[in-house]
């Protein structure tokens, strides 16, 4: 039997919470468990619950999303959090990746890239859309290469990087490459050790802004 990935969403707004539960009915791999109008009511909630993915927006009362990134991944990092927002400022993205969510896409995006989005993050792996990494890539000049150390990478570690931020996991990536598991695991760890960051979401963010991702 396939896995059944349970989903969280908090929004503050109900009619948006709606339509997102309503694009979940009658997919079989996603079961929506939790709904919420405030970070508080979505921690409340996991404090007692388990779930795989959280798709959440960045303006809400009492809790922003960045700061509620910050509290689920310190309650349970295997949490997924995909952002779904109206923002589209590379400095507002950079803070929600910097603070552990697992992916970004702007409200307009689609019932297909959505889902893609969250089967991706459910999956391990780490998902921009094409808009968001277009908004990333046209700040690049605004961004001191100063400010960047750029670690040397083996020929290996650039695939894997490239693979990583497309949004493969971890299996999908040591099944194109024909390398095992735990191959891919070591070589993933030190990527994180060598752009010094502690998730993927950082990793590729740092990546994007060396010019090391296609």
């Amino acid at each position: 039997m396939n896995k059944v990935y349970k989903i969280g969403i908090v929004d503050d707004h109900p009619l948006y919470i709606d339509g997102l539960t309503s694009m979940f009915k009658g997919q079989s791999e996603f079961e929506v468990v939790s709904m919420a109008v405030s970070g508080t009511e979505i921690l409340s909630y996991l404090n007692n619950h388990k779930i795989d993915v959280l798709i959440s927006d960045i303006n809400m009362p009492n809790l922003n999303g960045i700061e509620l990134c910050k509290k689920v991944k310190a309650l349970n990092s295997d949490i997924a959090i995909l952002i779904i927002s109206m923002h589209e400022e590379p400095k507002t993205i950079n803070d929600v990746i910097n603070a552990g969510a697992n992916g970004y896409l702007f409200k307009n995006s689609n019932k297909t890239t959505i889902l893609t989005a969250v089967l991706h993050v459910a999956k391990g792996g780490f998902y921009l859309s094409n808009e968001v990494t277009q908004k990333l890539e046209n700040n690049k000049e605004s961004v001191s290469k100063t400010k960047s150390f750029i670690p040397s990478l083996s020929g290996r570690e650039k695939e894997i990087l490239q693979l990583v931020s497309k949004g493969l996991t971890t299996d999908q990536i040591a099944d194109k490459l024909c390398i095992s598991h735990h191959t891919v695991l070591s070589h993933r760890k030190n990527l994180l050790l060598k752009f010094d960051v502690n998730n993927t979401a950082s990793l590729v963010k740092k990546a994007i802004d060396a010019n090391l991702i296609d």
